[in-house]
């Protein structure tokens, strides 16, 4: 769970604390605490307990694409790329692992590969809104203006209804500076 990790209370934080002092080589507990601390937000922690839970089993996808996001989120695109790089190793078919890579590769300056992990993301999942705008900035940025706008258009109209008025104002500013 990350849904469920956003809710956590400083209360549940400090149980799971405890749990891992207690018991550092348990593997499944190590791997749900830094999940949990990644999705509130506290990337150096998390990094330092999901390396510690690679370290102790190391075919978890989901544990390496964690400790990607952590790394991403601190802010380190080297290290992030090969957490996610080893994660779609062990499991290629999840589009928001690929769509994580593109980021870090954008992060990284390596704007080809961040295209092309965008694109997988789309392919395994049409309705990865977050890949699909990524991939819309690049094209814009490269001068591909029409497939931009294609690109920004597939979201306002797949989630006409679910948008915030900033979002739509957005992607509507966008498809403009695609004309």
């Amino acid at each position: 769970g990350g849904h469920l990790a956003r809710g956590l209370t400083d209360g549940a934080f400090r149980t799971m604390d405890d749990g891992v002092r207690a018991n550092p080589e348990d593997y499944a507990l190590l791997a749900e605490y830094g999940k949990a601390l990644v999705a509130a937000g506290k990337p150096r922690e998390a990094e330092e307990v999901l390396q510690r839970a690679v370290a102790l089993i190391d075919f978890d996808p989901d544990s390496w694409a964690a400790l990607g996001r952590a790394r991403l989120a601190a802010g380190d695109a080297p290290r992030a790329i090969e957490a996610l790089d080893r994660a779609l190793a062990l499991d290629d078919s999840v589009s928001s692992v690929y769509g994580g890579l593109g980021y870090a590769y954008r992060m990284a300056g390596r704007t080809e590969e961040a295209m092309r992990a965008w694109e997988r993301a789309i392919a395994l999942n049409p309705g990865d809104d977050f890949s699909t705008y990524q991939l819309g900035l690049a094209c814009l940025e490269r001068g591909d203006k029409a497939r931009a706008r294609k690109l920004f258009t597939a979201i306002l109209e797949a989630r006409s209804g679910e948008l915030t008025p900033q979002e739509r104002d957005r992607l509507t500013a966008l498809i403009e500076k695609c004309k």
